[in-house]
């Protein structure tokens, strides 16, 4: 379960827990009384256990873009359309870090989705900040998040990651930071060696695009 204040978006990965999915609502009704709770359950998880996915509003109302404060930045995270609950609290603390970072720097977001890394490095006065994904929709969500800040210094490239950062290294382009937050390219044992390689390619043409004493 995913807290975004008064609204909640839970997901079920395992048949156990889809059981008793009407007791998790009551249950978060009786301790939270939310404003709305929304079951996100289209994981690819689900399909190991012969689960069904679905994306339903359990109770109450959620709006496909809820508010949340992070570190002190202001961020909308797209619980209906987007990835996993639509936000990713566990890196709250790390994204924290940057503060000591990145200050007066370059910042390339990679694989930015709604621009958590990105917006937040902004705020803790990157000089600017690209951010990278091959989703429009998720860049759309990083537009809002900036000007939620009303930062003007983060700017939006779509396209493949390792197209995109081929072609900024043709150009020349360099920063003092990189954030480098890709999806699981090893999902299954017989991914190994093919997601190996995707990983290892993808950090050296980051590397590549580093300054000198780079992070």
């Amino acid at each position: 379960v995913d807290r975004f204040g008064d609204y909640c978006v839970v997901q079920t990965t395992t048949a156990g827990m889809e059981l008793i999915k009407d007791d998790i609502v009551q249950a978060l009704i009786k301790v939270l009384n939310p404003t709305g709770i929304l079951f996100k359950n289209d994981s690819k998880a689900r399909a190991l256990e012969g689960l069904t996915n679905y994306i339903e509003l359990a109770y109450g109302e959620v709006p496909n873009l809820v508010p949340l404060v992070e570190n002190g930045v202001k961020f909308f995270a797209p619980v209906h359309d987007g990835q996993k609950t639509g936000w990713f609290y566990d890196h709250r603390e790390s994204r924290a870090q940057l503060k000591r970072l990145v200050k007066n720097k370059r910042v390339l977001d990679v694989f930015s989705y709604a621009g958590s890394w990105g917006v937040q490095a902004a705020a803790f006065g990157a000089a600017e900040v690209t951010c990278v994904d091959a989703s429009e929709f998720a860049l759309d969500i990083v537009n809002k998040n900036a000007a939620a800040n009303n930062l003007e210094n983060v700017k939006t490239l779509q396209g493949d990651a390792f197209n995109v950062l081929s072609q900024l290294k043709q150009q020349g382009e360099q920063f003092d930071v990189i954030v480098l937050d890709p999806p699981a390219c090893i999902q299954k044992r017989k991914d190994h060696a093919n997601g190996l390689q995707a990983y290892r390619r993808i950090n050296e043409l980051a590397m590549r695009l580093l300054v000198k004493d780079g992070v």
